[in-house]
């Protein structure tokens, strides 16, 4: 993590089901020391250029953001997210630019 960043995590579920102990152990942990902001039971309504609108039962609430990850599954519709105007790129193990 680098300095001055807040990473937040945004489930559509109320809980992690499928993930591995040792992982939802180091998500609760990051959590807790606050270098982790989870949003569960909400969805993203909208990407803007600067943030990134949540909704939950609550309503809807701004996440400022400068770099957006999806992690949507194995094999992305990217035909359709270029078709909508969204940039798509993969990484495979090499480091993403902001971190060079």
């Amino acid at each position: 993590r680098l300095p001055d960043t807040d990473v937040h995590l945004v489930h559509r579920g109320a809980r992690f089901d499928r993930v591995k102990p040792d992982n939802h152990e180091a998500l609760q942990q990051a959590a807790n020391q606050g270098s982790l902001h989870l949003h569960t039971s909400c969805r993203p309504t909208e990407i803007l250029s600067d943030r990134v609108e949540l909704e939950d039962k609550e309503g809807r609430r701004p996440i400022p953001c400068d770099y957006i990850f999806v992690l949507i599954g194995s094999e992305p519709p990217v035909k359709w997210l270029s078709q909508i105007g969204v940039e798509t790129r993969t990484f495979q193990g090499e480091p993403h630019p902001a971190y060079t």
